[in-house]
């Protein structure tokens, strides 16, 4: 019930002033894995608002989440997925998951995960590459992505060149023309 009353965004700010994101942190270790699957989904849903995403930050609630990259249900996994990508979209999300050393353990789970979840990571990649380059292709980044541009789904085969894209261009240079 916790996840439908937060899909009305009326209710992110008191939930977050309940100290309800802490709250899902701690619940992320959980042994139940309806626990752990839906705490990822509430804070999914909390990482879609800006109010969140800075709780979500303040709270350092990206590596407890990135514990259940790991996790044996998938619906648990593609959850973490979701909310990591979600927080990768601002620049300071997108430098919590590099700081947190993420990134090689994200490029690694390209070569195992589900298709759908490949999708998130590459996303969630795409943000990070626009922080730094360097863990990436320390972890072989380059090759994984080159790999799935033989994959047979059209959209992860974008990405894979996206991402490629985003490695080639020194992020010097990127800097030079944002400005």
């Amino acid at each position: 019930s916790l996840c439908d009353y937060l899909h009305d965004p009326e209710h992110i700010a008191s939930a977050l002033r309940e100290g309800i994101a802490l709250s899902l942190k701690k619940l992320l270790q959980d042994k139940d894995i309806t626990v752990r699957q839906k705490s990822a989904e509430c804070l999914f849903v909390i990482a879609g608002h800006a109010i969140g995403r800075d709780a979500f930050l303040d709270g350092e609630i990206i590596l407890p989440l990135s514990k259940l990259f790991d996790d044996k249900e998938d619906v648990a996994r593609k959850n973490a997925h979701m909310a990591m990508e979600m927080i990768s979209e601002t620049p300071p999300g997108a430098e919590g998951i590099v700081t947190g050393k993420l990134v090689p353990t994200l490029v690694g789970k390209l070569r195992t995960e589900l298709d759908e979840i490949k999708e998130l990571i590459l996303d969630t990649l795409h943000f990070c590459l626009r922080v730094d380059t360097k863990a990436a292709l320390d972890s072989k980044g380059m090759e994984v992505f080159t790999e799935l541009l033989k994959h047979t789904d059209p959209s992860i085969r974008a990405k894979a060149a996206r991402d490629i894209m985003d490695l080639s261009a020194p992020l010097d240079e990127k800097t030079k023309l944002r400005r």
